[in-house]
This record gives C-alpha cells, structure tokens and sequence, in this order.
C-alpha cells in the first residue's frame, strides 16, 4: 500500500464500509446460501469449533460458487500462492528441524490436512454436493484458504460481539514495528480505519503494526522475518509425570500459581533481563520431595530465597541440561550459522528469502535460549560456590537467607 500524494498526521488514510467485511456472524446467520449450511446439525457439528474454518469455507464459496460475488475482484487480487512456513516444502523446512517453529508447522500441516478431510470431504461434499465438489474444492484449495484466513483476518469488537472478520484491501497492508499508522473498527461511522499518526511522504509505503510478534510467528503465519526482532520467543515445555512422587501436593502448588501440571512457557527475548520466576518455579515445585514441603512457599520468591540446596541443584541442573538439548535441537550446527551471518554482513553470502529466513529464525531462537541458559549458569555456579565454601569451612548456613 502506498501513499500517492503526501500525508499528514491524524489523516484518514484508508475507510472500508461493514457492508464489504467478510464476518463470522454474516456468514452464518445472514448469507443467502451459506445459512441453510451452517444450520445443517451435521455441518454445523464438524465446523462450529472453529472461526478459520467457517470463514475458510465463505472465502471458497466466494470464489467459486457465488454468483456475481462482490468479493471477486478483492479475491482475484489475492496471492495465488503463500511464502508461510506451512507452504514451505519439506526440504525448505528442513532448515529449522528441529526447532519450535518447525514441530508447529508439521503439526498445523497436520491439523489442516485432518481438517480438510473431514469437513470437506466428509462433510460438505456429501450433505451439499451439488456446491462443494472435490473437484473443485480440492486441498490444495482448501489450504490456499486457510493461508489466506491466517494471514488476512483480524479480530474485534463489530455488530456487538467479538469475532473474527476479514476487511479486503485493508490485508493489502504491509507490517512494520515503526508504523505511523492506527487502524481498527470505527463503529460510529461503521467502519474499519487506518488512520495516520504522523506525516508520510508521497511515493512511499503505507504501513501497519501487526503487533508485538516474534520471527516464528511472523514466518509461520505471514511469511516473513524482521531481522533482530525483538519479541522473539521460543517456547519451552516442562512435563510432569503422574506417577512422579507428591504429584497431587505438586498439581495443587502449581495451580495456585495458575500453571498446569504439563505447561508451556514463552521465553522473550525483551523479557530475559533475568529468569523467568514461573519456570523456575515450576521446575522447583516438580522435583519437591517430602522433606521439602515445608519450604514450598519459596519455590517462586522473588527475593532470592530457594526450598533447599538439593532442590536448587536438581532443578538448575535439569533447566541447564534442558537448555543445552534446545541450542542442539537444530540440525545445522551453530557455528555454521555464525559463519553465515558473517558472510551475509560481509555481502559474500547469497540466500534464497526462504534460507535467509530460516536463519533469522534459529539465530533468534539460539540467542534466547542461549540468554536463558546463560543465567542458568551463573545461578549454578554460586549454588557450586556456596557448597565449596561450606565445605572448605565447616560453615552449615543456608544457601539463601530464611529470612
């Protein structure tokens, strides 16, 4: 989207009338021929659960069912084809085995897949066959869709409720985290705005926010990286077993905590001035034993005090040995991808967008982890100096003060 002519602060840059949105709620409720789908028990069954899905199948029904379709034109301007890691093939997705990014793309892949199957084939192709061939309604299609979907729709507050919408030429909008631009659902004019913040010169790209969103995400929905991007993530999964000791007394402490017995974390990369509290507390409260219960309440103090050496050493030790298996989890050895990033800087190496983009991602996922790791070390190395003194002293005083 660009600017043609110069303009100002606090300009109406772009208005989009509700009557061309593609909702959630018009596409149930008030569409001419989708309404007697989706009222279909049977249809409505395999589809209700998800938003993408029902607006996957109006975007479809849009392009190749309706007749005279005022959405034709915004679809036929549509990308036939999408650089999101789930349209990646599978040598391209190779570059990130075996990180975070990669196991969430096998796994939506997957899900789309399964998704397809059931809702098209099993469903709509048999209860509305005259409408939804698989001739024509085919994976490949459906996929096309849900790429679109991911990328393009947004979510808010139209009609009275919250759901989510798709508003065309709006998706046009190009990301950037410097953007001088607002935009959103005008309701008293019944519109969806973007609005200037600042100047913008003429011949120059009009962009938007998309939000606080790290390179994986960016890839996996939008297929694109910003380089440095500061809210990259990496998540991290701590599991207990049921069959570990105390494991009720453990669920319990946890959930006082709002975390779940098997939880995930988002380690940011403008969130790691220290260690997150809740994953190391959540990695003290899964390895408490009966003669630390009494302690528990220190398992997420946030003055430094700790349930006891032997709980502090087992769990540093278990983050650590964590820690270290995410650096090596990619299959392309860490060295080499600081070669590369040298090379690039120097203007030696030449990479595809996708292979430039993959290495965005597992440098920003190593730089975390690596930061994370990093104070996993220096916490274990004065839990080592403590123990050392004790024993070069006889001295039994506790690691961290009681009190």
């Amino acid at each position: 989207m660009k600017a043609t002519s110069a303009i100002e602060a606090d300009q109406v840059v772009l208005e989009v009338p509700r009557s061309l949105f593609l909702t959630l709620s018009d596409s149930i409720r008030n569409h001419p021929e989708l309404k007697n789908v989706f009222s279909d028990f049977t249809v409505w069954s395999a589809v209700s659960q998800s938003p993408d899905v029902i607006l996957a199948i109006r975007l479809l029904y849009e392009k190749h069912s309706a007749k005279n379709s005022p959405w034709k034109p915004w679809i036929d301007l549509l990308p036939h084809s999408y650089t999101s890691t789930l349209f990646w093939s599978a040598r391209d997705l190779d570059l990130l085995a075996a990180g975070n990014l990669y196991h969430m793309t096998k796994r939506h892949k997957q899900q789309i897949e399964s998704e397809y199957v059931t809702v098209l084939r099993q469903t709509l192709a048999k209860r509305f066959p005259q409408t939804f061939k698989p001739s024509i309604y085919t994976e490949d299609e459906w996929m096309w869709a849900m790429g679109t979907i991911y990328s393009r729709a947004t979510e808010g507050v139209v009609d009275g409720g919250e759901q989510r919408f798709i508003v065309p030429m709006m998706d046009m909008a190009n990301h950037s985290f410097e953007a001088v631009a607002t935009h959103g659902f005008d309701a008293p004019s019944n519109t969806f705005r973007i609005t200037s913040t600042a100047g913008i010169a003429a011949n120059t790209q009009m962009f938007i926010n998309y939000g606080p969103i790290g390179n994986a995400k960016l890839l996996h929905v939008y297929g694109f990286c910003v380089p440095n991007n500061p809210y990259d993530y990496v998540q991290m999964f701590l599991g207990m077993d049921p069959a570990a000791e105390l494991y009720e007394q453990k669920k319990e402490i946890l959930a006082q905590h709002g975390i779940e017995p098997n939880a995930t974390f988002y380690l940011r990369a403008n969130h790691l001035e220290r260690f997150p509290m809740d994953v190391l507390g959540t990695a003290r409260v899964q390895r408490l034993m009966e003669h630390d219960l009494d302690r528990v309440q220190y398992a997420f103090d946030e003055e430094g005090h700790i349930i006891s050496e032997e709980n502090e050493v087992h769990t540093l030790k278990a983050l650590e040995e964590g820690f270290k298996a995410m650096f090596l989890a990619y299959t392309i050895p860490y060295q080499t991808d600081l070669e590369l990033a040298e090379s690039i800087n120097k203007g030696e190496a030449k990479l595809s967008q996708t292979e430039l983009n993959a290495l965005y991602v597992r440098m920003g996922d190593r730089q975390i982890i690596g930061k994370a790791g990093g104070h996993i070390s220096e916490m274990t190395e004065a839990v080592r100096a403590h123990l050392q003194a004790k024993i070069d002293s006889g001295n039994t005083t506790p690691l961290i003060p009681t009190s």
